[in-house]
């Protein structure tokens, strides 16, 4: 019986402590799904194409070359359901290619949220970054030594 009254007191607390926060709402939860990488700057999208081939951008076509995920800490192609083609380096001051995962480097970005304002880099090469109209991974771009470039910021479409 005393087992029964604390059980029923604990569903009483659950049920009001769920009543009071919610359920998180699609604006607090973190972006999930596959979505578009656009450059601020040129309002093109990153587009896969192949294994150590450059990642290029293009004019945002809805393709599925175009669509990304987050795949740990990884960016990957949905070509790739298994998030086997992914985002990868070639250097500082070099082209973004297409790697396999095992190749791929551990990216960093601030959020992956839908209309989210990102950079994204890898440590050993830097911040990605669009440069004569090639994807590039290197050094910051800043803008009067402070705020950087839309050249090397990217937005988040869902």
């Amino acid at each position: 019986m005393k087992h029964l009254r604390i059980s029923g007191i604990l569903a009483a607390v659950l049920a009001l402590a769920f009543a009071i926060v919610g359920p998180a709402s699609s604006a607090q939860a973190a972006g999930t799904g596959f979505f578009y990488i656009v450059n601020k700057d040129t309002g093109k999208c990153l587009e896969w194409n192949g294994y150590n081939k450059p990642i290029t951008q293009e004019t945002c076509k809805k393709t599925q070359y175009q669509w990304w995920n987050q795949s740990a800490a990884k960016l990957c192609n949905y070509v790739s359901i298994g998030g086997d083609y992914c985002l990868g380096d070639a250097g500082r001051e070099k082209p973004v290619y297409g790697r396999s995962s095992a190749k791929a480097k551990q990216l960093f970005y601030s959020s992956l949220r839908p209309k989210a304002q990102t950079t994204i880099g890898a440590v050993d090469c830097g911040y990605f970054k669009v440069v004569k109209g090639k994807v590039l991974c290197g050094a910051r771009i800043l803008v009067k030594g402070k705020t950087y470039s839309p050249k090397m910021m990217w937005i988040i479409k869902y």
